[in-house]
């Protein structure tokens, strides 16, 4: 294991230790920390919630070379969630998720028109996003998902050109483009109710 990937492992102990961590936690978390051998066994000891301050972190300090650091945030994309306020900013997710590796034709679009009509779903009137779906469910979904029955959700829809894809994943059935909103264009707003008679196919 080389000086770099060493280094990279000490941080990781102090930003256990001094992030806000229960005592327990932090122990059994460094006990898996010392069989780590990458960054990607790393960040299952970080714990999804907190992946992105993390990345940002060593990405800011040097510890590992961008490309590495672009790779593993792409081939862990879909299993992170909530990107508001996590640690680092849409243009720089952007960035490194432009420059990712993607020769093995992961998270890369096959057969899509010139054309796509992308959807959003959130439960605040707030379209400016990363995520977004080809499924109109999808959307509906996470417009609802956190509401109580009678509030509503807003559900976007928009034109997204395929050239301005910049990766896109079937993983857990949610049909996700991942793209700059400012790129999504002809944008329509909806309010959806939730009536917790919801029945969504794609979630089985």
């Amino acid at each position: 294991m080389d000086k770099c990937f060493n280094d990279l492992k000490e941080f990781t102990k102090n930003y256990l230790q001094y992030g806000e961590y229960d005592t327990e936690y932090i122990k059994d978390q460094l006990e898996k920390l010392d069989k780590c051998e990458s960054l990607v066994q790393i960040l299952y000891v970080i714990g999804k919630g907190d992946t992105l301050n993390y990345l940002n972190v060593i990405h800011k300090e040097k510890y590992l070379p961008e490309q590495d650091i672009a790779d593993t945030l792409f081939n862990r994309w879909v299993m992170l969630e909530k990107f508001h306020n996590m640690g680092m900013s849409k243009t720089k997710i952007l960035k490194l998720m432009k420059m990712a590796d993607k020769s093995n034709g992961y998270g890369m679009p096959k057969q899509v028109p010139k054309v796509i009509t992308v959807y959003r779903g959130v439960d605040i009137d707030d379209y400016k996003g990363l995520s977004w779906s080809r499924n109109e469910a999808v959307a509906e979904w996470f417009a609802k998902r956190h509401l109580k029955v009678g509030q509503c959700g807003y559900f976007f829809s928009g034109e997204l050109a395929r050239e301005d894809i910049i990766a896109q994943f079937s993983g857990r059935k949610e049909s996700e483009v991942v793209c700059d909103w400012k790129k999504v264009q002809n944008i329509q707003c909806k309010k959806v109710l939730k009536t917790g008679d919801e029945i969504y196919k794609f979630r089985k």
